[in-house]
């Protein structure tokens, strides 16, 4: 039996509920600010979605992603990511401010509002 869906307000409760099998939908409380540490890694595909909008805040500390299956957001405001020579695994060098979308991976971004984020190198 398939465990019940938790809506989401903290870095913790989205890292918790991406890394379980069986969540193709992850919702993250309408008004929310997730302030993110790291940079999460989506390697199934997924979508994470707000009904009325919450808002990512990298800090300009780290990018949210990086993606090797399909992930689709809905109803988010990324703001303040940043990719760095410091903050990004070495094959990837320093691209993808906000998202890293990988060869044969795929991103839908629907009523996403992309803000203030940063590379340097790639957007």
């Amino acid at each position: 039996p398939s465990m019940p869906h938790e809506d989401v307000n903290t870095f913790d409760g989205l890292q918790r509920e991406l890394k379980k099998p069986d969540r193709d939908v992850i919702t993250v409380v309408s008004g929310a600010i997730v302030s993110f540490n790291q940079t999460l890694e989506i390697d199934e595909d997924r979508t994470v979605r707000s009904f009325t909008g919450a808002t990512f805040d990298g800090g300009y500390r780290t990018r949210f992603f990086i993606v090797s299956a399909s992930l689709t957001l809905r109803k988010l405001t990324l703001r303040r990511g940043l990719s760095t020579p410091d903050n990004s695994a070495v094959l990837l060098g320093s691209r993808g401010g906000a998202i890293f979308v990988g060869v044969n991976a795929s991103l839908l971004l629907a009523e996403c509002v992309l803000e203030q984020n940063s590379a340097s190198q790639g957007g």
